[in-house]
């Protein structure tokens, strides 16, 4: 049978031919068409090493027997498979972030009890679309503006996204071609969620040109002009660095001050998510504030994105460590 799927499939099957070659690879597959399409994709060429994970949110009645069907269609693939169920996810606000955040410490904590360094997501080029269009209505500047990353590693895991160059629709039109049925999830038609009002968003903004492609574009033109400035933020890094107890960050004073603020904000930032352990970087609001009290040689005592920073031990230093909370989960 022909391959329905675009040329852009090529990229992805290569990604997927260029992972290490030794040991097994995880894979989340939430029953949904993308995931779905990732897992018989990778069957292609990493069949024998692939070990499936499915994240039950429990936040719909019907989560645990799509689980269930997940489960059952792995074990028809001769494929390892665990359910992860998730708790305490009901109420309060910011739903999404907060079920986001548990998702990934639940793949993180499953990776490492089975010894895998690397996970396979199946976000697609709509899904990087919707986020660079979230990003924006945030005011987010280059690095958020370039959207999410092909390979990333995170607290020991890499994260590998083959399909962010393929469509939603293409990968249904293969799956349906390949006779492979796949699960769809109510909550995303329920536009009580930022993620469906971008999608539903991106549906009418043909008119002014902007399109799924052309934010996937322009994600990757920032993403290469983010590498550039992180590479002034290494530099300034290397060069703030001052001795300090492991586990602890200290910074030289001045030298935060007499660089170029966005800079300036990138080592914070980068330290503040290193040390509390956060894979999402602190917001401009919360980071340009501190920058200034860094700047105007105040002393004190505040408290950031998981992590303290002190300038009371020694006025010409910034002293950063994880709080309580966040080293405890260490």
């Amino acid at each position: 049978m022909d391959d329905p799927l675009p040329s852009a499939l090529a990229a992805a099957r290569q990604a997927l031919q260029s992972l290490p070659t030794g040991g097994n690879i995880g894979i989340a597959v939430s029953g949904g068409s993308d995931s779905t399409a990732l897992l018989h994709l990778a069957l292609e060429h990493l069949r024998g090493r692939l070990q499936a994970v499915t994240i039950d949110h429990g936040l719909r009645l019907d989560s645990a027997d799509e689980s269930a069907q997940v489960a059952e269609n792995c074990q028809t693939l001769d494929l390892t498979h665990t359910i992860v169920k998730l708790a305490g996810l009901e109420g309060g606000s910011n739903l999404q972030a907060r079920a986001r955040n548990a998702r990934y410490d639940a793949l993180t904590n499953w990776a490492r009890q089975r010894g895998l360094s690397t996970v396979l997501l199946g976000h697609t080029m709509d899904d990087q679309a919707e986020t660079v269009l979230m990003r924006l209505a945030r005011g987010s500047g280059v690095s958020g503006l370039a959207g999410m990353e092909a390979a990333t590693e995170r607290q020991g895991i890499r994260w590998v996204r083959p399909l962010l160059g393929v469509r939603r629709a293409a990968l249904r039109n293969w799956l349906t071609a390949q006779g492979v049925p796949w699960i769809d999830d109510p909550s995303n038609d329920d536009l009580q969620f930022g993620r469906i009002k971008a999608r539903k968003a991106l549906e009418s903004l043909g008119n002014l040109g902007i399109s799924v492609e052309g934010l996937a574009t322009t994600a990757n033109v920032l993403r290469s002009q983010a590498q550039v400035l992180d590479q002034a933020a290494d530099s300034l890094l290397a060069q703030a660095n001052l001795p300090a107890p492991q586990g602890t960050v200290c910074l030289d004073r001045q030298a935060l001050a007499r660089a170029p603020q966005d800079t300036a904000l990138r080592v914070l930032a980068k330290v503040l998510c290193d040390l509390g352990r956060n894979p999402y970087r602190p917001r401009h609001r919360s980071l340009a504030p501190l920058y200034d009290r860094i700047c105007c040689a105040e002393l004190f005592r505040a408290s950031l994105a998981g992590c303290l920073i002190d300038t009371k031990r020694n006025a010409a230093q910034v002293h950063i460590e994880p709080e309580p909370a966040a080293s405890a989960t260490r």
